[in-house]
């Protein structure tokens, strides 16, 4: 897969400042990269992050570096670049829709008032002396869940395991690697599922 360069944002490292402020104060330098420049040093003042396209960074590179009538003391390209780090523009969060905010909240006050009435049933029929039949039935429906559960939770880490391992040997990885990265991931899983059997039966 072939990655667009000026797709690619970089947070800028002192030396590549010292770089923009010498291309703009240049009479030599192109004027469409001084303006691209500028750009983003305005985008600086409005954010408070200077970033810059790796494209426009390597046009500095070869403006201040690569030209033949160059004086400076040769820099490569990844020792310039020694400092910048890949920016991730924040994820911007998409707006709820009104309507599905009212859906879910009468849902869940419907949830909760069948939650109430099976609750108040289960004491009138205690109260009542319910049968003893229905009240079995209850004990071997709710073992049925935990089992169902505890089967889930099993296989749910034995798939995580084979995952990890099946990966890491596929990527090449020796041993020691898959079973480590198959237990890495088994154990967060482990960890998520008790996370929501906790809160589920809390």
């Amino acid at each position: 897969m072939v990655l667009n360069a000026m797709a690619i944002l970089l947070t800028v490292s002192p030396l590549v400042k010292q770089a923009v402020t010498t291309v703009l104060e240049s009479k030599e330098a192109p004027e469409g990269l001084k303006k691209d420049l500028k750009g983003h040093k305005e985008d600086l003042l409005c954010s408070g992050s200077f970033v810059l396209p790796f494209d426009i960074i390597r046009q500095l590179y070869n403006f201040l570096y690569q030209q033949p009538s160059r004086t400076e003391e040769c820099v490569y390209l990844h020792e310039f670049l020694e400092g910048c780090d890949v920016y991730i523009p924040p994820l911007k969060q998409p707006e709820r829709n009104p309507e599905l905010v009212a859906r879910l909240e009468r849902l869940k006050r419907e949830q909760e008032n069948r939650n109430y009435q099976q609750m108040t049933n289960n004491v009138q029929q205690e109260i009542s002396g319910g049968s003893s039949i229905a009240g079995i039935g209850r004990e071997l429906r709710s073992v049925k869940q935990q089992l169902m559960g505890m089967l889930n939770f099993i296989l749910t880490l034995v798939g995580s395991f084979t995952f990890g391992y099946m990966a890491a040997y596929y990527a090449g990885q020796s041993i020691t690697t898959r079973v480590f990265i198959g237990l890495f991931l088994a154990l967060i899983t482990a960890a998520a599922d008790l996370y929501f059997i906790v809160k589920t039966e809390v």
